[in-house]
């Protein structure tokens, strides 16, 4: 035991602490309500059971001297709902901090009870300085021998005295209380001092577990149904703004960040920092559908445009009064996506870029009330390439714009290939001069998304959504950089759930409380409360979390545990080496199954996919699908999907309108259909030998018998009646769905749909194999069928019952474990709350 002991007190000491994690712990408390998910527009209430807990003393008493200081940092995070803070006791005595919010004014207090009853101690406080990242310091002393409380809130000290303070130790516990109203609120920094000695000292940053671990006294103390808020500077967390105020009583502050969400017949402002929300009709509607919309002015202000050469719209967005409503929309116009600029003082309305007819402009345009028509602006200075994707922010005085960010490149034609452009322009409106500001360098192949937020109030730096290809598809993640460091620095995990459509996230900076957010367009739209996604400072990049999680508590005892296990197998195998090997050779047994799950590749050549998106390779292995445009890989990936599920009919042209040219009108569509289908017969005929097959009023993709049609293979498989394919057959199956997500990469509005029923489709024949596998005990061809499944639902709980079911039959209960831990852990991270059942519940025994 001296030995192992002193090989773990030379170990431990060299693991690494390069990032001080006790500046980002903390414990998050439940309240009364169920977490904001994307499936619950409306939090539920939470059982008493599941509401937060932190009971310091279950078991018995803190032993404290005569007099005793107890400290920590205090944040409520939703300032509607009261609650106590904590509740100490001691023999003859208790001490509850509480929480109380005026319902019908906008002060709250906090003060503190006696055995129950008002101390006369309580401070007042604005609502609107209640929430969420604001910290106040909390410090409460106690004079045993005389009586005396002092309780220290941000600065302000009341005090008041209790008759018997005598104890041999104390009880504390913060979260639900004896009802089981519970907080929500977030504590950090805990200490407990006696007579000016550090007795305990909870930092809070263990990331996993429910243990909250005492660095100075062994005080170490379990945590009911709370969160480490360390893992909230690198995971995104859903919130929904679900308070509803009337305009009189909705409060706007300058320093809040606010969401503006416009509709056909209101305006709705989000205080984001408050989650509040009130409504205003439109007194006037416009003429035409609002898009390509402003950055605010003068706090009440936004202008908009339908596409170059249609007049723009001005709408008072406080009053819900249109100063300009408009004339038409014409979608065959020569600007799309550029960025509305408003004049506050003489309402004038630029554009600046945007795309049409297969280039991309750099252009600053006006619109002329006078003639009614739209004249380019000279301008002055160095300005941008032609860009689109490209943030505009505002700068500080009226009229300075600053623009990031964006795919183009210095001819503004598509054929030219866009690159990413990162470079920082600002334009004075009033002198219409443009000057470059910076550059950054970035080799990823990353772009700026579309939104960019400031991230100091002295715009120095900036916070900027970017797109990355990864896999066919796109990553999404939010950056870091600022105007003295030419490098993009990720911050916290990649954007969940980030776009529908052409929309994409507006991002937005609250520099006094700390908190990043980003609008969901998928599960916030239409008369649906809106959810965002936050994320707190000081963020932390992939490699700083993980080297976080690597050296929290609970995985430093873990290692210890594990490596006393290691030496004491050590030890146990010299002395007993008959015992050892046969134990090896009873797992290696066990594991001979899992030995035999191998992958066979796919075809890497001459074959026609949709899974890990469109993939069309010839007999060359070029990737004939790097060759069309994003609209042309939408409308052949629309036009082959429904050949393959429709048995070779293919779609209806008009069903292919209806579906593909969502944004024009009738009457222009079939010139559009035309040149479309005329490009893509190009494309195929020059690079693949496929050939886009119109007869009638049905449209097709022929695929000649050479080519790999795996979509094809896929459907047949799915509407076969054997239970179990040939072996041959079941392979495909396997590589195919194996390539990646479904329809990855596709944003058109009926990808969603087709991809949920298809997957549905797969899992349901997945499924009915596996049945048959397990009952012929191949539980090898089980598990392979099963990671194949789940690359399309990771979530599907009819794969994963009968995926452990095998694993169990071999042996493998760890393996199994493990693989349900993971499961958990994703559902969590999907739908912000824990999943219903444990291991045993979940498989039946």
């Amino acid at each position: 035991m001296k030995f192992i002991l002193l090989v773990l007190a030379f170990v431990m000491p060299l693991l690494s602490q390069g990032i001080d994690a006790s500046k980002l712990g903390g414990l998050r408390f439940s309240g009364n309500y169920a977490k904001s998910t994307p499936k619950a527009p409306v939090p539920a209430l939470l059982p008493v059971s599941k509401r937060s807990l932190f009971d310091l003393s279950p078991d018995g008493k803190i032993k404290t001297g005569r007099d005793f200081r107890i400290s920590l940092n205090l944040s409520i995070w939703d300032n509607r709902f009261p609650g106590q803070v904590f509740k100490l006791a001691g023999d003859r005595y208790s001490l509850t901090m509480q929480y109380s919010p005026d319902a019908d004014s906008r002060r709250s207090e906090l003060a503190l009870l006696i055995n129950g009853k008002p101390s006369g101690i309580r401070f007042t406080l604005e609502k609107d300085h209640v929430y969420e990242g604001k910290w106040f310091p909390v410090d409460l002393y106690l004079n045993g021998q005389t009586g005396e409380v002092k309780l220290s809130f941000s600065g302000r000290e009341g005090k008041t005295r209790i008759p018997t303070a005598l104890s041999d130790g104390i009880s504390l516990r913060f979260g639900r209380d004896i009802s089981g109203n519970c907080l929500p609120m977030e504590i950090k920094d805990l200490k407990i001092y006696s007579e000016n000695e550090l007795l305990h000292s909870w930092h809070f940053t263990e990331m996993s577990g429910d243990i909250a671990y005492d660095s100075e006294g062994g005080l170490d103390a379990k945590t009911v149904n709370c969160e480490w808020l360390i893992n909230r500077h690198y995971h995104w967390e859903p919130v929904r703004p679900d308070q509803f105020l009337t305009l009189k009583e909705y409060r706007h502050l300058s320093s809040a960040p606010e969401e503006i969400s416009i509709d056909s017949v209101k305006t709705r402002l989000i205080n984001l920092r408050t989650r509040t929300y009130t409504v205003i009709p439109f007194r006037n509607f416009p003429k035409v559908p609002a898009y390509g919309m402003s950055l605010p002015e003068s706090d009440s202000l936004l202008a908009f445009n339908t596409g170059y050469p249609d007049k723009p719209l001005i709408l008072n967005f406080r009053t819900g009064n249109w100063l300009m409503t408009g004339d038409k929309y014409t979608p065959e116009g020569h600007y799309y996506g550029g960025w509305s600029l408003l004049d506050p003082r003489s309402l004038d309305v630029y554009i600046f870029g945007g795309y049409g007819w297969y280039t991309v402009k750099n252009s600053l345009i006006k619109y002329n009330k006078a003639t009614q028509r739209w004249d380019t602006v000279k301008t002055a200075g160095e300005k941008p390439n032609p860009v689109y994707l490209q943030a505009l922010l505002k700068g500080k005085t009226e009229g300075e714009f600053w623009i990031t960010g964006g795919m183009g490149n210095e001819s503004g034609k598509q054929e030219d290939t866009y690159t990413p452009q990162w470079d920082l322009f600002r334009l004075d409106l009033k002198t219409l001069t443009w000057q470059k500001k910076w550059s950054w360098s970035d080799s990823t192949g990353r772009f700026g998304f579309y939104s960019s937020t400031w991230a100091d109030p002295n715009q120095t730096s900036m916070y900027t959504v970017t797109a990355i290809a990864r896999n066919d598809s796109n990553l999404f993640e939010v950056v870091y950089h600022s105007l003295d460091d030419e490098k993009l620095y990720v911050v916290g995990r990649h954007l969940p759930y980030l776009r529908v459509g052409v929309h994409s996230a507006r991002i937005y900076a609250d520099v006094e409380s700390g908190i990043l957010y980003f609008t969901s367009f998928i599960e916030g739209h239409n008369d649906t409360l809106p959810l965002y996604y936050t994320l707190r400072t000081p963020f932390l990049n992939r490699d700083q979390y993980n080297e976080l999680l690597e050296n929290s508590t609970p995985v430093l005892h873990a290692r210890r545990l594990q490596f006393i296990g290691y030496v004491l197998i050590g030890m146990v195998s010299i002395s007993i080496p008959a015992v050892a090997w046969a134990g090896y050779r009873r797992m290696s047994k066990k594991r001979a199954v899992l030995r035999g799950v191998k992958k066979t590749p796919p075809p890497d050549r001459n074959y026609l996919t949709l899974f890990g998106g469109l993939k069309i390779v010839n007999a060359q292995g070029v990737n004939i699908h790097e060759k069309l445009t994003p609209g042309l890989i939408e409308l052949f990936a629309l036009i082959y999907f429904h050949t393959v599920a429709k048995k070779e009919r293919g779609i209806r042209l008009d069903e292919c309108a209806r579906l593909h040219w969502t944004w024009i009108e009738e009457e222009n569509i079939n010139n559009n259909r035309k040149v479309s289908f005329l490009k893509l017969r190009r494309a195929l005929q020059e690079h693949s030998g496929l050939i886009l097959d119109q007869k009638d009023d049905l449209v097709r993709i022929v695929v000649p018998d050479a080519c790999n049609d795996e979509m094809e293979l896929l459907f047949d498989i799915l509407g076969s009646k054997d239970t179990l394919p040939d072996p041959h057959s079941l392979a495909r199956f396997l590589q195919i769905i194996s390539r990646g997500e479904l329809l990855a990469g596709l944003t058109s509005e009926w990808v969603a749909n087709e991809r949920n029923n298809t997957v549905s489709r797969i899992i349901q024949r997945a499924s009915g194999i596996m049945k048959v596998l397990r009952e012929n005990g191949d539980h090898a061809r089980v598990l392979e069928v099963a990671v194949a499944v789940l690359s399309q639902d990771p979530l599907s709980e009819e794969i994963l019952k009968q995926r452990i079911a095998s694993l169990l039959a071999i042996g493998e209960e760890e393996a199994a474990k493990r693989v349900f831990s993971r499961f958990v852990r994703d559902y969590s991270l999907r739908y912000g709350e824990d999943y219903p059942y444990d291991l045993d519940e979940f498989t039946g025994q």
